[in-house]
């Protein structure tokens, strides 16, 4: 008769500490974050489909078809942003919005492949690889080519991290996140020199050639994140850590007028058109418990 009661006791301890175990191993702790970040951005791609005419030049060619990219460097930007998120013991889940900006910081011109359309004689090979040289020496020259500019970036994302398990006084972290990212993005394109072609009544070595392209795109974008977290107390915690925000979605392009099918062109050849790739960012963060 006296098993009946053991044995609603034990069950009744066994279901309390089932519950404790729950309570412990899937805790739930709201907090707020905010972080401050320095940023680089990965260099943008520059491609660009060149026509013209070497007339200029007194060579008796009719001209020129042509392609070539470059890489579009920034400067390191900064960013900021904050997060409310909840805590499920070794996981959590923030919402975030967060802002970055970074300026252009160099224009380098490489991989040039030119066909020529002669009129009277075919091109020299060596005339030709001179002529090619002496082309991507003048685009990398800013006194002639040069680029200007800042992006922005306004990023909502849905993250999720990953506290390692480790009993360290500081510890690891990695995370990862999904949401949109809006680009606002000012550049300027600023050519000038003899070999510049603004009209036939333009004076040699006058022309200055100058287009700005300001717009915004939205996009859908995902985050990497890892690094080290330290606990002052219960309430406040504070984070190191990197960042990588992947942009390949966002992409623009330069135009100056149209051609003679009315399509949009850049210099009389196909829109410029310049696309990035991501941003890595190092941030220092700071965690408040509710």
């Amino acid at each position: 008769m006296q098993k009946r009661p053991l044995l609603r006791h034990a069950t009744t301890l066994m279901a309390g500490l089932a519950v404790a175990f729950t309570a412990t191993a899937f805790a739930q702790d709201w907090y707020g974050a905010l972080h401050g970040a320095k940023g680089w951005k990965d260099p943008a791609n520059v491609e660009h489909t060149v026509a013209g005419s070497l007339e200029g030049f007194g060579l008796p060619w009719e001209g020129f078809d042509g392609a070539y990219q470059a890489d579009l460097d920034y400067d390191s930007g900064w960013g900021v942003g904050a997060a409310v998120g909840r805590a499920y013991g070794d996981w959590r889940i923030e919402g975030e919005l967060g802002y970055r900006a970074s300026k252009i910081d160099g224009f380098q011109a490489h991989d040039l492949t030119l066909e020529f359309r002669p009129a009277a004689i075919p091109v020299p090979s060596d005339l030709r690889e001179l002529f090619v040289t002496n082309l991507l020496d003048a685009l990398n020259d800013e006194d002639i080519a040069s680029f200007t500019g800042q992006a922005r970036l306004l990023t909502g994302t849905l993250n999720v991290y990953y506290d390692l398990p480790v009993e360290w006084a500081v510890r690891p972290y990695v995370g990862a996140g999904v949401g949109m990212v809006r680009a606002n993005k000012k550049k300027n394109v600023r050519l000038a020199g003899a070999d510049v072609q603004c009209g036939p009544e333009t004076p040699p070595g006058t022309c200055v050639l100058q287009t700005s392209v300001s717009n915004t795109e939205w996009d859908a974008n995902w985050h990497a994140m890892a690094g080290v977290k330290w606990a002052f107390n219960d309430q406040w915690q504070a984070a190191l850590g990197w960042r990588y925000t992947d942009l390949k979605g966002v992409s623009f392009v330069f135009t100056d007028g149209v051609d003679d099918a009315g399509n949009a062109s850049f210099l009389d050849g196909e829109p410029l058109r310049v696309s990035k790739n991501g941003m890595h960012n190092a941030e220092l963060t700071l965690i408040r418990r509710f």
